[in-house]
């Protein structure tokens, strides 16, 4: 069974159709993570039932979303588009995401696809599995367009990513890179590196 790092969240023994945003630390922050739906109806059928892992990181991933500012440029448009680059773990987790208002913006989801360096135009979020792409051009790309990069991975933000998600004593934690995102012009929020496992930068 995994839980949350900090603060920890029991998971049920049966999925719902919702991301439930609860409270931490007398209710400053909107973060523990519950059960995301491992079914919806803007899941293709084709998708492979996530695993209750998953499900946690699309959790979290959907909460990330909210205490990271971008650039201007990037909060003007009506989307917040997040990427996946690699092979994809998360099944219909992250496609539940996609009727979610973030920022005042609806979450879209894409899974990029070729052997080749996939382009990052539109994207505002990246998640990469890191075992099976190399990740450092796509980091260096990333920066450059202001993209919020997460993570699988330990070394994952000693090669410029900015969040890592990663099971520790059976466990979801996650850790921050600080300096990667403000290199990026990305504003990460004192709430969320509170909680994280470790902050870098």
């Amino acid at each position: 069974m995994f839980t949350l790092y900090s603060p920890c969240c029991t998971l049920a023994s049966k999925t719902t159709r919702s991301v439930v945003i609860s409270r931490f630390l007398g209710g400053l922050l909107a973060f523990i993570i519950c059960i995301v739906t491992a079914t919806n109806g803007h899941a293709s059928s084709q998708e492979v039932h996530p695993s209750r892992e998953y499900q946690i990181r699309a959790s979290l991933i959907f909460n990330f979303l909210q205490f990271v500012t971008w650039p201007p440029a990037e909060t003007q448009m009506p989307t917040l588009h997040i990427c996946v680059a690699g092979r994809d773990l998360f099944g219909s987790a992250l496609s539940t995401l996609e009727q979610e208002i973030v920022q005042g913006r609806r979450i879209q989801v894409t899974r990029l696809v070729g052997n080749e360096e996939p382009h990052l135009e539109g994207c505002q979020v990246l998640v990469v599995n890191t075992q099976s792409v190399d990740v450092t051009p796509l980091l260096e790309a990333a920066r450059q367009q202001s993209i919020l990069t997460i993570g699988d991975s330990d070394d994952f933000l000693d090669k410029g990513g900015m969040i890592s998600i990663v099971v520790e004593n059976d466990k979801v934690v996650f850790d921050i890179n600080r300096a990667s995102a403000t290199v990026a012009r990305l504003d990460i929020s004192s709430k969320l590196l509170r909680v994280a496992r470790v902050v870098k930068g």
